[in-house]
């Protein structure tokens, strides 16, 4: 049966979810409309508490795997090493593939995979923290 660190899960979510603001706000916002090609007065598809609940949603279901895959208590090295690992060689790589054969910009790609990357980082950070 898994170990799961149910609170370390828990806090990852709302710091991955809170950390997406920062990035995506006061962080990078400018360059990423820009490389968008959108304004401030960009709409999503669908309505923000949507847009919000699928981000708070999918950062848990990431938690919980990365949970899952680290263990309940693993090393400061084990934690920050797999959530570099995610991000860097699984995940980055992953986007700029599918970013190249979409003509978007490495600007683009280095803003949102940079969040990626930062995010699995502060997932290992804390699940090590409460280990």
């Amino acid at each position: 049966m898994l170990q799961i660190n149910w609170i370390a899960v828990i806090a990852s979510t709302v710091a991955a979810f809170i950390f997406g603001g920062l990035w995506y706000g006061p962080l990078f916002s400018k360059p990423w409309m820009r490389e968008m090609g959108v304004g401030r007065d960009f709409k999503p598809r669908v309505a923000r508490p949507v847009l919000f609940g699928m981000a708070i949603t999918l950062n848990f279901v990431a938690a919980v795997v990365f949970a899952a895959f680290v263990g309940p208590a693993p090393s400061l090295p084990a934690a920050l090493g797999t959530g570099s690992a995610i991000g860097l060689a699984w995940v980055a790589p992953s986007m700029l593939i599918a970013y190249l054969f979409a003509g978007r910009c490495l600007t683009l790609v280095a803003i949102d995979a940079g969040f990626v990357v930062v995010q699995f980082i502060l997932f290992g950070a804390i699940l090590f923290g409460s280990g």
